[in-house]
């Protein structure tokens, strides 16, 4: 009996340590969503100017992170391994190349354009899970996957063509997201690693713009260095939240989960930002989180639970004399 109990223990961390990280996804895809709101107060910033504040400033909030947890050990074993370091270089890349495009795309006004890459990335995500890290599908993900691709399909249709914004928001995030689950390194020393490989190259920017006399920094508005200095934990935490999840989360879980952040960044365009929102939106909507609500309850066993609850209700009710025949 206590052999038995002591195999169920990893089992059951597992299974804890997976619901942990979802919740995690959940709250970093949120933060996510409504981070347009934050990014547009430095409308009037050039776009690659506010990139290098951000990435400057989320260097300094992880480093603060990482002495009050005295993690920095962790740091030095991923410098040590040329490998993490490889993968850590090209996550870099990618969400550089991520953040750019999205803070010019809510400068511009293009947020809706913004909210389309975001959907389309879960596909990227799905596809790359099966095919790079040969996860399974099941039937009722094949199913989703096709709804979520009606939707988004026709969404780009209705537009007349896929903007550039959109395919290079979803290439590149699917990416970062598979690299960093490859990578397997501590979430918190590996946003560190990334943050710091970027950082000398965009603090040569802003020292070169504030010696030159056309930095946005420290002068007026005073609300903007504000924003700048708040820009490394509005970028900070939710990465952190998202490295952890994507250690105990399926990739392809993570990519439909992804669904929650352009939802919410769709609804600050249209709500917030006032920009259209037609027909196509309500389709791409419905077709979305019927998708979802597909794949959750096959995750769940809802549909399981409901289909059995469905067959018994459909059994001939027997007479006591038969049941009592046949429980013998």
């Amino acid at each position: 009996m206590a052999r038995l109990a002591f195999r169920r223990v990893p089992c059951y961390n597992r299974a804890m340590n997976r619901q942990n990280g979802i919740l995690y996804a959940i709250a970093a895809y949120g933060l996510w969503g409504v981070l347009p709101l934050f990014w547009k107060q430095l409308s009037g910033v050039p776009a690659v100017e506010t990139l290098a504040h951000r990435i400057v400033w989320s260097s300094v909030f992880i480093a603060l992170l990482l002495t009050a947890r005295r993690d920095w050990g962790k740091v030095a074993a991923i410098l040590r391994n040329r490998r993490s370091l490889a993968y850590l270089s090209l996550c870099a890349v990618t969400i550089a190349i991520n953040w750019g495009v999205y803070i010019w795309a809510v400068g511009a006004g293009h947020v809706v354009d913004a909210s389309m890459g975001y959907y389309i990335n879960p596909l990227v995500s799905v596809i790359l899970g099966v095919a790079v890290l040969k996860e399974r599908m099941p039937k009722a993900e094949r199913i989703a996957l096709g709804m979520a691709a009606f939707g988004v399909a026709y969404l780009g249709f209705s537009f007349g063509s896929l903007p550039w914004v959109a395919v290079v928001l979803a290439i590149s995030f699917g990416l970062y997201a598979l690299v960093k689950k490859i990578a397997n390194v501590d979430s918190l020393a590996g946003l560190f690693v990334e943050s710091c490989i970027l950082a000398p190259f965009f603090l040569a920017l802003l020292v070169f713009k504030q010696a030159d006399g056309t930095a946005s920094f420290a002068a007026e508005p005073w609300s903007r260095t504000v924003f700048f200095v708040l820009s490394g934990l509005a970028t900070g935490l939710p990465l952190l939240w998202f490295a952890r999840a994507a250690r105990t989360v399926e990739l392809s879980t993570m990519g439909f989960l992804l669904y929650i952040t352009p939802t919410l960044t769709l609804l600050m365009g249209v709500f917030a930002f006032k920009e259209r929102f037609t027909a196509a939106h309500v389709v791409c909507f419905g077709s979305i989180w019927a998708a979802i609500a597909v794949y959750l309850g096959s995750k769940t066993g809802i549909w399981r639970r409901l289909g059995e609850a469905a067959g018994r209700r459909r059994e001939p009710r027997l007479a006591p004399a038969a049941e009592q025949e046949r429980e013998k």
